[in-house]
């Protein structure tokens, strides 16, 4: 089977295309992320807390159980 870099396989064993089917809504999601209060100091403030909330976001709905497989899908999929 030739899965390309943004289709992954989830734990029900179907096909899930980021590109297809994420894409447009990402825009909603990031929204709805945004409007999460930030309880982190200043000083700690690298990245947005939506961004971080979509990462694990979509490692969760991948079959990811920790950050750093989060990080893994996201540095897979090109968006």
């Amino acid at each position: 089977m030739n899965n390309t870099a943004h289709t992954i396989k989830l734990q029900d064993g179907t096909l899930f295309n980021f590109r297809r089917r994420v894409k447009k809504h990402v825009s909603t999601l990031m929204h709805a992320f945004g409007e999460v209060k930030d309880g982190r100091k200043d000083r700690g403030k690298r990245h947005s807390l939506g961004g971080i909330l979509l990462i694990i976001f979509f490692g969760m709905i991948s079959g990811q159980t920790n950050v750093k497989g989060c990080w893994k899908v996201a540095t897979a999929v090109p968006f």
